[in-house]
């Protein structure tokens, strides 16, 4: 009955409006109001260069996900975890997580070999660049992770946008002895190099519109995805 309702109204608007017409006939207007919308992304792209295990670049080859290294004392790899911001992603704020497996091995070699911190085991990170906000430690699974934020919020229009890699080189100090790295891959003594040395960085990406600045964003996010913060 309340669609027949609706139906009988219609028509009797619209006999109005046809009458309306033919009584004003020439002097007439017509206009509308048409409402697009579109669904907003944020969509990015974590990779690095494609090396050898003796961390020289695979020449012709395209980016990758993942790495393998042979560690050697004195040695410079290429390591330069990049990110590309998609075409048509939103204004966004950018960071990157690192996480050191193995930590303890590696605040060892730090400790003997008097070096200041974990920066002196990358090479080429651009401190303007991508901010350095802080660290958090897991003792129960042995890492440590560091956060870095891109400087500015970040969008791509028609095309792609590649940001500066976060660092360029991992280095092994030249006074690293052999104890030291058998410790890095191999902790436990038994052969499972799953607790060994690994260096895994992600990528985050959340909207730059809705907050108040970065640390509102990135606390959203935290919530949002069940990030410990570092």
């Amino acid at each position: 009955m309340k669609k027949k309702t609706i139906l009988t109204v219609l028509s009797f608007i619209l006999v109005v409006v046809a009458s309306i017409a033919g009584t004003m006939a020439y002097l007439t207007d017509s206009e509308s109001v048409a409402n697009t919308f579109t669904v907003g992304q944020v969509d990015i792209v974590l990779d690095e260069t494609d090396v050898d295990e003796n961390g020289k670049e695979i020449v012709g080859s395209d980016r990758v996900k993942e790495n393998e290294y042979h560690l050697i004392p004195g040695q410079t790899y290429t390591k330069d975890p990049t990110i590309t911001v998609q075409p048509n992603s939103e204004e966004s704020y950018i960071r990157m997580i690192m996480t050191v497996h193995n930590a303890s091995a590696v605040q060892t070699i730090i400790d003997n070999h008097h070096l200041v911190d974990f920066s002196e085991l990358i090479g080429g990170w651009n401190k303007e660049t991508w901010v350095y906000e802080g660290f958090s430690e897991d003792t129960t699974a042995n890492t440590i992770s560091f956060e870095f934020r891109y400087k500015v919020p970040v969008g791509a229009e028609n095309t792609a946008e590649e940001l500066p890699a976060l660092f360029e080189t991992l280095i092994v100090p030249s006074g690293v002895n052999g104890t030291e790295l058998k410790n890095l891959y191999d902790p436990n003594g038994d052969a499972n190099y799953e607790d060994g040395f690994k260096m895994v960085i992600v990528g985050h990406a959340i909207q730059e519109a809705g907050f108040a600045d970065a640390d509102a964003a990135w606390a959203a996010f935290d919530e949002q995805m069940g990030v410990t913060e570092p």
